[in-house]
């Protein structure tokens, strides 16, 4: 009897035991129940970050401070989503932007758009970040875009080249070898004004505008 709750206390405060522990919590309270708090409190918390069980969950709201906030990134339950959206400070934005593939992770980073980071954003490969680019194309990074798996990024990046190679032309087009002749200076002073006192002899022109308007 002594030697099996020796042997158990022992693989309780084994780290593998712990890491394994906190992987492996499910739905059922279980678990949590026979867990003494002092396990509780050595848990492997980046495993536990990723754990998308209702359970971790809790766990994980109820010991924001113990969050491994790259970890929960990777986690498929939405609830992840509550957790980041009350402590922005602490989200790993550049992390989330480049591996943020499930829906929730786009619903932070729309909530804080001023948070993303675009270089990141380009490498993600999820469908919402593609369209996310695609609203934003001038924050694009392109050397960050074509290490993109995805097919929707490829045609991004030929329709850019396309785009480039384009304006490329008009440039060729528009450019001039020698610079225009500048235009001479003409002094239009003497140039007929009925509203300028004369400063030059135009009776000739006065006598051309009376015609005219005759």
């Amino acid at each position: 009897m002594l030697h099996s709750l020796c042997w158990m206390m022992k693989r309780a405060c084994s780290p593998n035991y712990r890491r394994w522990l906190s992987y492996r919590i499910d739905t059922s309270t279980y678990h949590i129940k026979i867990m003494p708090k002092s396990i509780i409190d050595t848990l492997d918390w980046s495993e536990l970050s990723k754990n998308n069980s209702p359970v971790a969950i809790k766990l994980l709201m109820d010991h924001p401070d113990k969050i491994d906030w790259q970890q929960l990134v990777w986690n498929k339950n939405p609830a992840s989503t509550e957790l980041m959206l009350a402590y922005p400070d602490r989200v790993d934005w550049k992390f989330l932007s480049k591996y943020g593939y499930h829906d929730h992770s786009m619903v932070v980073l729309r909530a804080h758009p001023g948070r993303i980071d675009w270089g990141s954003l380009s490498y993600n490969w999820s469908d919402d970040a593609i369209v996310l680019l695609k609203a934003n194309p001038d924050k694009i990074d392109w050397n960050q875009l074509s290490k993109n798996t995805n097919p929707e990024a490829i045609a991004m990046i030929q329709a850019h080249l396309k785009h480039e190679a384009l304006r490329n032309q008009h440039k060729k087009a528009l450019r001039v070898d020698d610079p225009p002749m500048a235009t001479p200076c003409v002094d239009l002073s003497p140039i007929y004004n009925p509203y300028r006192p004369a400063r030059h002899d135009d009776s000739l022109l006065k006598r051309v505008v009376k015609f005219m308007f005759k």
